[in-house]
């Protein structure tokens, strides 16, 4: 690796050992032996072209721990919500009658799921569907209200600028994997909003984090290590991700024993209260 691609690794390395309360390594561990799947397996729920059980699960427990912390929501947006799968669950177990969700994506076909998911699992009711692109929700600014739960799983791999295969919608999180985190992370999300953001080490860390430190507080982190999975695989995107390691923009390892993994971050962020209202609080 570069001088440059080491630097990335220590600082992105430091980041996770610093904030992350829980790590887990998932590289040698099939989906079906976790915790995660006990859940998942109860319920006759389907997913999009997107069938990656591990990120739909890690992403559920995320959501989970949200709720808990932000203790009883009046609403849940789900931004790229694909099958909302993960919202589904997470509510369902929680019990939190009176939560309204709003699920959001881009993908008619997508939302068609969603709503077969939702009616499943007897919580259409609890439920409205948006289709459209998610900057253009954020840009409306009476869509996200305070005491609401903000959650995505956002496209967050690296994709060459010349990528335009259907299939590789969920994951294009553009070139250099941080397109979308960055429009939310950049919102200025009203009090009382809490955030639960899917990401990881192959999304420019040296861009997200920074911007996660000077404008949120991190109420709770875990990180989990996993195998690159079918997208990250497939020749072209493999080859864009070794190219970005070169000039340090994702962090990933690949040896003889494990091959290629990365780390998955679940981050649950509050919104930094300004200067003045945090004095009139300590008054």
């Amino acid at each position: 690796m570069s001088e440059v691609s080491t630097k990335a690794k220590n600082y992105f390395s430091n980041f996770v050992t610093n904030y992350s309360n829980e790590f887990d390594d998932y590289t040698n561990v099939p989906i079906e032996a976790t915790e995660l799947y006990a859940e998942y397996k109860k319920f006759p729920l389907d997913l999009t072209h997107f069938n990656d059980l591990y990120d739909t699960l890690i992403y559920s427990r995320l959501i989970r721990k949200a709720l808990e912390l932000q203790k009883a929501p009046k609403f849940l947006v789900d931004f790229g919500a694909g099958s909302s799968v993960p919202t589904l669950l997470a509510i369902k177990q929680s019990k939190l009658a009176d939560l309204k969700a709003i699920a959001v994506d881009i993908d008619p076909e997508a939302l068609k799921v969603s709503k077969q998911n939702a009616e499943a699992l007897g919580l259409s009711d609890s439920y409205v569907f948006k289709q459209g692109s998610m900057k253009s929700f954020l840009q409306n600014s009476t869509f996200i209200k305070g005491e609401t739960l903000v959650v995505s799983n956002p496209p967050y791999i690296p994709a060459p600028p010349d990528t335009s295969d259907y299939h590789l919608i969920p994951i294009n999180g553009g070139v250099d994997g941080a397109d979308y985190l960055l429009d939310i992370l950049n919102y200025e999300h009203p009090p009382g909003t809490t955030l639960a953001l899917l990401w990881g080490s192959l999304s420019n860390p040296s861009k997200v984090i920074p911007l996660i430190l000077e404008k949120y507080d991190i109420l709770h982190m875990n990180a989990i290590r996993i195998h690159f999975g079918n997208y990250t695989k497939l020749p072209h995107i493999n080859s864009h991700l070794y190219d970005l390691r070169e000039k340090g923009m994702v962090v990933f390892d690949n040896d003889e024993i494990n091959g290629e993994t990365q780390i998955v971050i679940g981050s649950i962020l509050r919104p930094k209260l300004p200067e003045n209202n945090k004095r009139w609080i300590g008054h």
